[in-house]
């Protein structure tokens, strides 16, 4: 019985696909990266903080940026104007509660889920995640 078990466990297999690892190592990349733009180049410095310990701060600062532009976005939703655009309204009144819905800051920050086909004058560069939300509303407002 235990060796009937032993072979039905050799099929299975705890590995992930190499697109699951790739986006979870993007995370992880991205959240350093808020660290890094935070605190200037604290992986460098002297003292230089831990992969592990920039990780979670810049994952704090994922929450942070969350709270800031949903803060943001409840303050442009109150006197909501579209003027008109049907893909301005969409992108604020029907896009943006779904991205706050759907966001998920630990396992893929850096996805802004959204197109936001409505463009704002401000440039974006490469910004992504929360980072480009946050710069969009802000320029929306």
């Amino acid at each position: 019985m235990i060796a009937g078990r032993n072979e039905s466990l050799k099929k299975e297999s705890s590995s992930v696909t190499y697109e699951t690892a790739q986006m979870l190592m993007e995370a992880v990349i991205y959240c350093i990266g808020l660290c890094e733009e935070s605190y200037g180049g604290a992986l460098r410095s002297k003292r230089g903080l831990r992969a592990e310990e920039a990780y979670s701060i810049g994952y704090e600062k994922v929450i942070e940026k969350t709270y800031e532009a949903k803060a943001v976005y409840d303050r442009l939703a109150m006197d909501f104007e579209d003027y008109g655009c049907v893909n301005y309204r969409d992108t604020i009144v029907s896009g943006m509660p779904q991205f706050f819905l759907r966001y998920d800051a630990r396992f893929c920050p850096q996805d802004h889920i959204l197109t936001l086909d409505y463009p704002t004058m401000n440039r974006y560069g490469k910004k992504s995640g929360i980072r480009l939300i946050y710069e969009y509303l802000c320029g929306a407002e």
